[in-house]
C-alpha cells in the first residue's frame, strides 16, 4: 500500500477520524485497494470484478458518487486506485470495501486519502 493513503487497514473497511467535524459539505476521497485472486491459475482470463464502496456515518450509510467500480482482467494481486465523493457531516467515518465475486477475489488491503479541492 503506497504511504500517500495516509489511513490504512487490513481487509475491506477502515474507520478514519477527521481532526475536526466538518461543515455539511461534499468531500473527495481517493481510495486504493489491493485486490487478490483467491485462484491464482484461474485469475484474469476473461474475468470482470466488481468492487462496491460505501461509507457510514453515525452508523448510517452515506450515498457516494460512484458507488461501485469495475475492473476488467486485473491480475491475481491488483493495487486499484479510484476516486469518489460523499457528503460527509461526521467526524467518524468507516469506508467499506467489497468484492461481487468474492468466491474468487478478496481484499487484502484498503487505503484511504482525503483529496483537497480547495
Amino acid at each position: 500500500m503506497p504511504n500517500y493513503f495516509n489511513y490504512q487497514a487490513n481487509g475491506g473497511s477502515l474507520v478514519m477520524k477527521l481532526n475536526e467535524r466538518p461543515s455539511p459539505s461534499s468531500m473527495r476521497w481517493k481510495a486504493c485497494i489491493l485486490l487478490v485472486s483467491k485462484d491464482e491459475d484461474e485469475a484474469g482470463i476473461g474475468e470482470m470484478v466488481n468492487v462496491h464502496h460505501g461509507i457510514k456515518q453515525n452508523s448510517l450509510d452515506v450515498s457516494c458518487i460512484p458507488r461501485n467500480h469495475t475492473l476488467y482482467r486485473p491480475l491475481t494481486e491488483h493495487l486499484y486506485i479510484f476516486e469518489f465523493e460523499a457528503d460527509v457531516t461526521s467526524d467518524e467515518l468507516c469506508f467499506e470495501f467489497r468484492v461481487v465475486n468474492k468466491e474468487e477475489w478478496m481484499i487484502k488491503e484498503c487505503g484511504m486519502h482525503y483529496v483537497n479541492t480547495s
